[in-house]
């Protein structure tokens, strides 16, 4: 990430900055340093200079990525307002690669404040979580399914319903053979295990091998 923007700077491509730092600090920044590091370079380096230059693929991206990391960092409030905006500017720009990822994150801060009617499942004013499984985008990239189940996990831990999270820990574990690589396979993991020592801790003797297999799965 480092060398990429050290040549960008030296050869001065200023109609690549958008795209060079939109890659850089979504898919490579948060391996090597603090995700909240990565924030403002998405803003304003990427999201902004793409929208002045014309690179709404590069600005749209550093949106949902800005919205992803603060996911992690910012307030329930914050989170929505911003991914409600950005959301309604993909649909100005009809840009709708990444619309469907933002959909998500909008929809989770929805059930995370309670304010869609089953906290558990993503289905309410931004999305509808069956229809988006099922519909033609998702079959064709098996990220946006993980991300689904992703959240779904987080979803089901946060609200004690540690069987739904299990189930969508498993089905997302699933897509981990498409080879694709994201943070959120990190906190998949770890959240998988919260959940299988929650689950084992209520049920005790139940369902003890499922248990022993999510943490097996967990460990390696």
């Amino acid at each position: 990430g480092n060398v990429a923007l050290e040549m960008l700077n030296r050869f001065e491509c200023s109609e690549w900055k958008p795209r060079f730092h939109a890659t850089v600090y979504a898919f490579i920044w948060d391996w090597n340093e603090p995700m909240h590091t990565g924030i403002d370079p998405l803003v304003y380096k990427s999201y902004r200079l793409g929208l002045a230059a014309g690179d709404f693929e590069s600005a749209m991206l550093a949106a949902y990525q800005y919205c992803f990391k603060l996911f992690y960092f910012a307030p329930l409030e914050k989170l929505a307002n911003e991914s409600a905006v950005l959301l309604n500017q993909m649909k100005v720009y009809k840009h709708d690669i990444w619309f469907p990822y933002l959909s998500i994150i909008l929809q989770v801060s929805h059930n995370l404040s309670g304010r869609s009617e089953n906290t558990k499942v993503l289905t309410g004013q931004a999305m509808d979580e069956e229809e988006a499984l099922e519909s033609e985008i998702a079959t064709k990239h098996p990220r946006l399914q993980m991300a689904i189940h992703f959240y779904g996990l987080v979803l089901g831990y946060t609200f004690n319903d540690y069987e739904r999270a299990l189930d969508s820990a498993e089905r997302g574990s699933e897509l981990k053979k498409t080879k694709i690589s994201t943070f959120n396979q990190c906190v998949l993991v770890f959240y998988e295990g919260l959940a299988a020592i929650a689950l084992a801790r209520k049920n005790r003797n139940n369902k003890r091998e499922r248990n022993e297999r999510s943490i097996f799965r967990c460990m390696y």
